[in-house]
């Protein structure tokens, strides 16, 4: 059987380090016998490496150990899912030598999920001397969650106490990628995100019923002037042997959680992925729908959640959104009847609307109605989904639909998205 190997490093402070204390028990100069003070030597290795050694304060009293630094074998950070052994140094703090036990336990301090990383250490076979640090390494964990981890010792009495908190952090980053790039979401799923548009506002499909009577109508989703509708094209796949659902509260954009509209969106094309289920083997590819603040976009990614939003994202796709440039429309002209002449119900009502934004945008528009004695506006009128028009910036589009009324009652009309109203009596 072969027998695990770690690395176990001694250190020892510096003269100016015991100025004032009774612990330690070095030579009179302050270093460590047989080597310099503020370096250490890797067993087995036979190559010396500089550390600077912490202050440590001893008392009087039995040997008392306390974390002074943690930091991953592999660099500063390590990425979600990679696997790194950890460097501990530990001190004694107390006034006697004592033997070293225990396991590494670094627990995540935005994550309610995440398992601690838990690793046998490499204990040292002697006592660490009062006032001296012993570096111990950790057999190789791995981290399933982004953010930071709180490293220290856990033995049988409790966990180390650390020195200082900072010093004793874990970094652990999250996947990163760009547009058309495939990362892992954990578990069996991975995601692709393809590229992302922006819309004012969508159209949505709506069953209308008066009495014994219904009809298929196209109502309006819209966003407030300083927000746009942001759809991200993505690609989810199921590698598994199982077939997995894809949450959509597990990512957010620019500050803002995926939506799940109550009703199919009829403007975009494909499917819908927030709550999907992927076979295994298989994938699917479709949108994820966002309302968002247009300030909040220039700086904006993709983020990916293994446990919740309020913690670390695990994968995050930078799209390259610094120049993004947004429509903006407003109505600057209403042409519609008072009366509806003759009786006729067929009464033609036209909009103009003007793009005074910085970039071409597709303007959507929606007509619901009301009798005028109503509370709410229940009525969408017929051919809504045809009220579209594809404006420059500085440019203006008129348009152009009819009421479907039967002509002997009054109705009220809004034109949305910008509120507008109207009344159409009858003769």
């Amino acid at each position: 059987m072969n027998r695990r190997v770690f690395v176990t490093t001694v250190g020892t402070l510096g003269a100016a380090g015991l100025a004032g204390c009774m612990g330690g028990d070095g030579n009179e100069d302050g270093d460590r016998p047989g080597g310099d003070a503020g370096t250490a030597t890797a067993a087995g290795t036979g190559t010396a490496t500089s550390t600077p050694e912490p202050e440590i304060e001893t008392t009087e009293g039995p040997a008392e150990f306390a974390v002074y630094d943690a930091a991953w074998a592999e660099g500063e950070s390590l990425t979600v899912d990679a696997g790194s052994p950890v460097e501990l140094t530990v001190g004694n703090r107390g006034g006697e030598p004592g033997r070293l036990g225990g396991e590494l336990s670094a627990e995540s301090r935005v994550s309610t999920v995440a398992e601690p990383l838990v690793g046998e250490l490499s204990l040292p076979d002697e006592e660490v001397p009062s006032g001296q640090t012993v570096t111990v390494t950790s057999e190789t964990v791995t981290p399933l969650f982004a953010g930071g981890y709180d490293a220290t010792v856990r033995t049988d009495d409790g966990t180390l106490p650390v020195a200082d908190e900072d010093a004793a952090v874990l970094a652990v980053a999250p996947h990163t990628g760009s547009t058309g790039e495939t990362l892992p979401l954990g578990g069996d799923l991975r995601m692709r995100v393809s590229g992302v548009a922006f819309e004012d506002a969508l159209y949505h499909p709506e069953t209308i019923s008066r009495g014994f009577n219904s009809a298929e109508r196209y109502g309006l989703y819209t966003t407030l002037s300083d927000q746009t509708f942001a759809v991200v094209e993505a690609t989810v796949e199921n590698t598994g042997n199982s077939a997995a659902r894809f949450e959509g509260d597990a990512v957010d954009f620019a500050g803002a959680a995926a939506l799940s509209p109550d009703a199919e969106v009829t403007t975009l094309d494909g499917e819908p992925l927030a709550g999907a289920n992927v076979n295994p083997g298989s994938r699917r590819t479709g949108w994820l729908l966002f309302r968002v603040a247009r300030d909040a976009v220039p700086d904006a990614a993709v983020n990916h959640y293994r446990d919740s939003p309020t913690a670390a994202a695990d994968a995050v796709w930078d799209l390259g959104l610094s120049d993004v440039r947004f429509p903006s429309f407003e109505l600057t002209d209403v042409d519609v009847p008072d009366t509806f002449v003759d009786g006729n119900g067929e009464q033609p009502l036209a909009f103009t609307v003007a793009n005074t934004g910085e970039a071409t945008g597709t303007f959507r528009g929606a007509i619901e109605w009301r009798l005028p004695d109503d509370d709410s506006w229940d009525g969408l009128l017929a051919g809504n989904d045809e009220l579209v028009a594809r404006i420059p910036p500085g440019e203006s589009a008129t348009i152009r639909t009819t009421t479907t009324a039967d002509g002997e009652e009054s109705f009220e009309y809004r034109f949305q998205p910008f509120g507008v109203t109207f009344l159409v009596e009858a003769p």
